[in-house]
């Protein structure tokens, strides 16, 4: 009996652990779904003008020359947004009201500024 005691808490305190950790992903996964339209870049820039962001998980890409590049992204926290087309990557971001800004990873120097279309 104990031991099916300690296996139940067990499961639940997971079981609340995860359901914490999907909510918390789902906010910010609602914050960045739609279209986004590049208004600054950095020289070392490597992001496309137009991103949209789907409820699916996935997103389209259009460059300045109008080629449309497709690929997969997940929010990984309030902070980290990883995307990926023929590698992953992953990038700091912060979305305030219709503006998002992509930063590089290591020196937190703003890449790209982006608004909601």
């Amino acid at each position: 009996m104990k031991k099916f005691k300690t296996f139940l808490a067990l499961v639940i305190i997971v079981s609340v652990v995860a359901l914490l950790l999907t909510a918390c992903g789902g906010k910010n996964n609602d914050k960045i779904i739609g279209t986004w339209e590049r208004e600054s870049k950095h020289p070392s820039d490597v992001f496309d003008d137009i991103i949209t962001f789907k409820s699916d998980g996935t997103y389209v890409a259009i460059d300045g020359k109008g080629v449309e590049k497709t690929g997969v992204y997940k929010v990984r926290s309030s902070k980290e947004l990883q995307l990926t087309q023929l590698n992953t990557v992953s990038y700091e971001y912060k979305i305030e009201g219709d503006t998002l800004t992509i930063y590089t990873r290591l020196s937190g120097e703003s890449m790209s500024t982006y608004k909601k279309k």
